[in-house]
């Protein structure tokens, strides 16, 4: 199985292709372009079988004169397909069809040494109820509030703000019921405060 199939462009003149009779190779391949004449495009396509599983990022490839050109095929597959790919330059008049066939690669079989240690569980028991425990913060991490805690506490913030406004303008504003209205504001405000902290 070869990693990449080469593409030798302009080898007997201009427009001239060579390319092998065919290609095989396991997951992802490469093609190599190297162009031995003048500056040209070259056209690459995966007929309708390699399309299924790989893919092109581009199909126009322009190559300056004597420059080799690697360009990396994907293969998304695990299963073996055959089919064609066409090259092709002088906006397509001159083609050469190369048949692929990809099998899929070998899986890793590698061995894996485990640490008698391993088996012997450093975690704590796990709580029955009250559903899952908190994963423990690292050291020196700040504490943070979640957003249940903020929705629950937001309101009596709001309304205790307001409570203690209000207490503070009556007091500010001179009169006696003012300031008994203020201090029964601010007493409702500290009341619902603890009631929704709660």
């Amino acid at each position: 199985m070869q990693e990449s199939l080469t593409v030798d462009v302009n080898p007997e003149g201009m427009h001239t292709l060579r390319v092998p009779d065919e290609f095989g190779t396991q997951g992802a391949f490469g093609v190599v372009l190297r162009n031995h004449g003048e500056s040209t495009h070259v056209y690459l396509n995966l007929d309708a079988e390699l399309s299924e599983v790989a893919s092109l990022n581009a199909t126009n490839y322009y190559i300056e004169r004597g420059e080799t050109l690697s360009i990396t095929i994907p293969v998304s597959s695990g299963i073996a397909v055959s089919g064609e790919l066409t090259i092709a330059t002088a906006y397509g008049s001159e083609k050469r069809f190369v048949p692929v066939s990809i099998e899929p690669t070998a899986p890793n079989h590698a061995s894996v040494n485990i640490d008698s240690t391993l088996s012997v569980s450093n975690r704590r028991p796990r709580r029955t109820s009250g559903g899952p425990s908190p994963s423990p913060a690292p050291p020196g991490a700040r504490p943070t509030i979640d957003e249940q805690t903020i929705r629950r506490t937001l309101p009596a913030v709001v309304f205790g703000a307001i409570a203690v406004a209000l207490a503070v303008s009556s007091v500010l504003v001179a009169g006696g019921l003012r300031i008994v209205l203020g201090l029964l504001a601010l007493l409702a405000g500290t009341i619902v405060i603890v009631q929704l902290s709660e």
